[in-house]
């Protein structure tokens, strides 16, 4: 019998990180998910995409996640989502999600480091080995 090496599932090691996060570590990663999956996160998300579709649909090509961020920042201090708070380290976090969900806001939102951009260029091209 072949003495095979076993490693032991967890999701310290079984996690994948989508490309467009590959600039993050798991880590971070794995506290934006968390995050992203409490009642706080998944309002902040809601309006994250309410906005942003707002903004495309009045005619903008491009899009920064801080953009958003700010109005999200704004509803927040004046609407009826007074306390919520939205960190500056998940702005660009919500925007790569966001690109994951709706895959044609890549060319929308404007993220300014190389393994971002390569891994929607490889999407874009068919590149069936990497993931969004």
């Amino acid at each position: 019998m072949k003495n095979e090496r076993r490693g032991i599932d967890t999701p310290m090691n079984t996690t994948s990180i989508p490309g467009v996060f590959s600039r993050y570590n798991n880590e971070k990663y794995t506290r934006f998910q968390t995050w992203l999956n409490t009642r706080h996160g998944q309002t902040v998300y809601a309006l994250f995409r309410k906005f942003s579709e707002m903004y495309r649909n009045a005619g903008h090509a491009r899009c920064g996640a801080n953009l958003i961020g700010n109005r999200i920042r704004w509803e927040m201090s004046v609407g009826e989502y007074v306390g919520f708070k939205v960190s500056n380290d998940f702005l660009p976090m919500l925007a790569r999600q966001m690109v994951i969900d709706q895959p044609d806001y890549g060319e929308f939102f404007t993220f300014h480091d190389e393994a971002t951009k390569k891994a929607l260029e490889a999407v874009a091209v068919g590149d069936s080995d990497t993931s969004i």
